[in-house]
């Protein structure tokens, strides 16, 4: 067990490899006895961690017997073990107890900007608004003086979206603006 503290499973698997070449066996009797080294230790730490569970549990538990959880925690433990000497650590942290506490903050206080912040939500829901229903136009009127009192003028529009109606809409403004001054409507 000295090796497991010190290297981990590679350094338990490193001794079986030194017996196994010290006993001079073959290669296909060689990895028998390294399977059987391999098995017989994995066994030894099954049982240490039964023997955990039944101190924790205050009843015999077999192999067999233990349930998902604890296999998945056993499974997860030996890949632990593997990889734990690579990080150097000479200490191996456990938790031993855990209170779970739920708890909730609730804070009630007093915003002196809260009414210029609401009254900017509400302007900038009313400019969201106008700018979905409100149709966007322009209308240029140009004038130019030309020779003596008479003055002609240019007219030109544009709206944001091209509608039909804008264009019937900017031909009665022409037409309007066409009539002389002070005829009134028809």
């Amino acid at each position: 067990m000295g090796e497991l503290l010190k290297g981990g499973l590679p350094a338990v698997e490193a001794r079986i490899d030194a017996l196994v070449r010290q006993g001079g066996l073959a290669d296909d009797a060689g990895e028998v006895v390294r399977g059987l080294m391999r098995d017989a230790f994995h066994a030894a730490l099954l049982q240490a961690y039964v023997g955990v569970l039944e101190r924790e549990y205050g009843s015999t538990v077999s192999p067999a017997d233990m349930g998902e959880a604890d296999r998945r925690f056993f499974s997860d433990a030996m890949d632990v073990l593997m990889v734990l000497p690579g990080y150097g650590a000479p200490l191996l942290p456990e938790l031993r107890d855990f209170d779970h506490r739920q708890a909730t903050g609730l804070q009630i206080t007093r915003a002196p900007g809260e009414g210029v912040v609401y009254a900017g939500a509400l302007m900038l829901v009313i400019g969201l608004g106008l700018m979905f229903y409100v149709r966007h136009r322009r209308v240029w009127l140009r004038l130019q003086q030309e020779d003596g009192e008479r003055v002609s003028w240019l007219l030109a529009g544009w709206e944001q979206r091209r509608s039909s109606l804008f264009g019937s809409e900017f031909q009665a403004l022409a037409d309007r603006l066409g009539r002389p001054a002070g005829s009134g409507r028809k």
